[in-house]
Parts: structure tokens; sequence; C-alpha cells
């Protein structure tokens, strides 16, 4: 059994030993009023430059939680805001990389999400989603709908795409708004995809 803490606030994960460190046991059988302490993130959130600079992310400032970084990008014709973490040892190094090549190649990824997220939610707006008069949506029709609005490179290479429904003054969204989040691993297989918000 494996124990992962993830903070989706701030994206981090820790990893089983850590938790083991930090709380004791990780095996779930300790209530969680006796875990202890949360982790105090303020050393490594100190140690953080107030920006970071890439080539192709350009200048990203510290997140007001102090472990991320964020800007914005405008690519394939939108404005995108993008997040790179911090991990718990204070690195952002490797999330900085994977984002400057998936951006590099975004067109390609975002297709791939758009792909992803259509195979795993088609079903669910067709069949759950639908207004009374509304036809059921073809692929093609589904994926008009997403529009990139939001990438997130965490430090261990994986990537977190987000695409709204296509809500607009004229056209009701996939899904009320909702955001469609697809994730995609290190090793660039996309592993889920999931409504937000």
């Amino acid at each position: 059994h494996r124990a992962i803490m993830d903070s989706s606030f701030t994206g981090l994960q820790q990893s089983e030993a850590t938790i083991a460190r930090n709380f004791g046991k990780v095996d779930g059988s300790v209530p969680i009023e006796h875990l202890g302490p949360p982790v105090d993130w303020a050393p490594e959130r100190a140690k953080l430059p107030p920006t970071i600079e890439d080539g192709v992310l350009g200048v990203l400032e510290r997140g007001s939680e102090g472990m991320d970084f964020g800007t914005t990008i405008v690519a394939l014709g939108r404005r995108l805001d993008v997040t790179v973490t911090v991990n718990e040892q204070g690195s952002w190094v490797t999330g900085l990389r994977r984002g400057a090549s998936v951006v590099a190649r975004l067109r390609e990824y975002a297709a791939k999400a758009k792909d992803h997220a259509e195979k795993e939610l088609l079903n669910l707006e067709n069949e759950d989603w639908l207004g009374d008069i509304e036809e059921p949506l073809s692929s093609a029709e589904f994926q008009e709908h997403m529009n990139l609005s939001g990438l997130t490179f965490h430090d261990d290479g994986s990537v977190v795409f987000v695409f709204d429904d296509g809500e607009s003054e004229r056209r009701q969204g996939l899904f009320c708004g909702h955001a469609i989040v697809v994730h995609m691993g290190k090793d660039d297989q996309f592993t889920a995809a999931e409504l937000f918000g």
C-alpha cells in the first residue's frame, strides 16, 4: 500500500518516507487527529528567489504561498496561466525544464490532452450533462468546446493541462463552467481526465 499526501492547493506531493518521518505511520491505521502538526515549509519558502527566468516561459514570479512560480504566456492564440511547482527540497529545476520542453511543442501536447479528455469524458457529457433538447456531441464537437487555459509543471516531470469547457455568453459549456483537467506523467502518458471547480 502506497500512501501519498497530496496538497491540491500547492500541487506538492510528499513521499512515503517524508510522511513517515513527519507523522509516524503511513498505512492509514492512525486516525487523522493523531497525525501531528503539518509540515513546516517556511525554511524552504524563505530560500526561494522572488522570480525565476526561462528562455521559453519568460519570467515567473513566486506565488503568494511561496511554493510555486507563475506567469501568463500567449500560446495557441490564447493567454495561458503557467505554474511551476516547487518540491519539498525547494527545487523547481525539473518542472521549469519540463515546462519549456512542453510549451515548445504545445500544439502537439494539447491535441493529445484533448484526445485523452474526449476518451474519458465524452460519454459522461452525452449521458449526464446534456440539456433536454440538446443532441449528443461528436468527438470533434466535444474537443471544439475545449479551450486550453492553464498548465502546471511539477518537479517530478508530470504536467497538468487545464481546459475551460467552452462556456460563453453565446453557448453553454460542456460541463456548466467546470474546468477539464488532464494529467500527463513524466513519460508523456496521459493518466486521467476529470472535472474541477
